[in-house]
């Protein structure tokens, strides 16, 4: 019995390729304003946090540091709050390089 109980933990504790994928692609759906990246600061950091946990749940690796990638940007993004609007465009591109690999790592 105890051995079961151990299993089911652990299930609970992992998560699917395709749901860490479907998970991860709603977290990014965000775009900061540039304008206000003060009042989004606190949701930048907060997908962040869910990004990287659920970084650490995902059962393919692959997945995993994909959503890793994406948590970092979003982290990157809540420090740099006096950023130029090249700097913006940079983040921006480089979020959008992290989404197209993760589209990638869970399609294949």
């Amino acid at each position: 019995m105890a051995s079961g109980c151990k299993e089911t933990d652990q299930a609970n504790a992992t998560t699917s390729k395709a749901k860490a994928c479907v998970q991860a692609l709603n977290l990014a759906a965000m775009v900061p304003d540039y304008k206000n990246r003060e009042r989004d600061a606190d949701e930048l950091q907060s997908r962040a946090n869910r990004l990287r946990d659920l970084a650490g749940k995902v059962t393919d690796k692959e997945v995993g540091g994909a959503v890793g990638g994406l948590a970092d940007q979003y982290a990157k993004s809540q420090r740099n709050k006096r950023e130029t609007v090249e700097t913006f465009a940079t983040w921006v591109r480089d979020t959008v390089r992290n989404i197209d690999k993760l589209k990638q790592v869970c399609i294949s």
